[in-house]
């Protein structure tokens, strides 16, 4: 009888969490901006800024003191996030960016 209750549940959640993921995808557009003639995504340029300000902070090393991975994980997340950026970007137009070394 726990089984199947548990199974139940199980089931009723996962299909809870599918309705909030099909809602949420269905209403985000992502909003974007103009810079230099070049369409970009807000959220991203937002996420850029904060990552660069938290690392600069020290944040890596907060979280290398926390976990065995903290310093490599804080870069690496900054540097995937760059990546999603370039995605966006025409070929090479993200390095103008970073080399002007303008506030993204």
């Amino acid at each position: 009888m726990k089984f199947i209750k548990f199974f139940l549940t199980s089931v009723l959640f996962f299909i809870i969490g599918l309705i909030f993921y099909s809602n949420y995808n269905l209403y985000y557009s992502p909003r974007l901006v103009t810079y230099e003639s070049v369409l970009v995504d807000e959220d991203l340029i937002k996420q850029l800024n904060y990552l660069n300000k938290s690392l600069n902070d020290g944040i890596a090393y907060k979280l290398q003191k926390q976990y065995p991975e903290g310093f490599f994980f804080s870069h690496l997340m900054y540097g995937l996030t760059w990546c999603e950026f370039a995605f966006d970007l025409a070929k090479f137009q993200w390095l103008i960016f970073l080399l002007r070394g303008q506030k993204v």
